[in-house]
This record gives C-alpha cells, structure tokens and sequence, in this order.
C-alpha cells in the first residue's frame, strides 16, 4: 500500500515523512484495504496515536490533517540555523537533594517508555490549538 500511495499522493506522502502530517486523502489510499475506515480514523485519534490539526487559514481543498506525533522526524542537535527546545521531565520517588539532574546522571539512570513522548507532544498540539481557538473567541465581536 505504501508504494501505490506514494506514486499516487507523492507531495503528501513526502510531508508524512518529513513532518509527520498525514492528510486524510493519504491514510485512505494506505488503509483501502480495511473496513471501517471512520471507525479507526476516531479510535487513532482518540488515543493520540492521531492527532487532528486545525487550521485557521482557508483551506479549499477540505481534506482534514493529523500529526502523527510517534513519527515525528529526530532533530538533528548539531544545526545551529534552526532553534531548539530541550525537555527534561523528572519522576523520582525519593528525595532529590540536589534539585537539578546532571546530564551524566540523566544518561545512567533516565529512561523514557516507549510512546510517552509522542503522547506528551500529542497533547501539547491539541491543548495549543483548544486554547489558541478559545482565544480567538473571545476576540470575536
């Protein structure tokens, strides 16, 4: 599916790999051959595997977009043109006397489960865009 997909939608098919948006028209043409498409679409994007971008700016070709944040592209840390955020989150169930984590402690004990970050990005997007829309609101006249 992968291969007639891309020969069929390659400029879409390019910005799923490149940026992890994924339009509706694509995931049809790689899920044709299940049933229930809707039904998936809603499960995926119920539990954040997909989610649904809203867009502001006039877009007539209605076809609806997700970021799939588990596909999100590595940043490559070494380029210094483009800006980066770092995050660390820190669960410890004793007391941290030291109040900071040294990037060598971090390397010996940290982890991160598989899925975590891309469920932590998942929602990050979609409380964005609730608070962005909340805000146009109430700008309304």
């Amino acid at each position: 599916e992968h291969r007639s997909a891309e020969k069929l939608f390659p400029a879409e098919f390019e910005v799923l790999r490149g940026s992890a948006v994924l339009k509706r028209k694509l995931l049809r043409e790689l899920w044709k051959k299940y049933e229930n498409l809707d039904e998936l679409e809603v499960l995926m994007a119920r539990h954040g595997l997909f989610v649904p971008i809203t867009n502001n700016r006039d877009d007539s070709s209605g076809d609806v977009e997700y970021l799939i944040p588990d596909i999100l592209p590595d940043m490559n840390s070494d380029s210094s043109d483009q800006p980066s955020l770092t995050c660390f989150l820190t669960l410890c169930p004793t007391t941290w006397d030291a109040g900071f984590a040294s990037m060598q402690e971090i390397r010996k004990k940290g982890f991160m489960p598989m899925g975590v970050f891309g469920r932590l990005i998942g929602k990050v997007v979609s409380w964005n865009q609730e608070t962005d829309r909340l805000r146009l609101e109430g700008m309304s006249p």
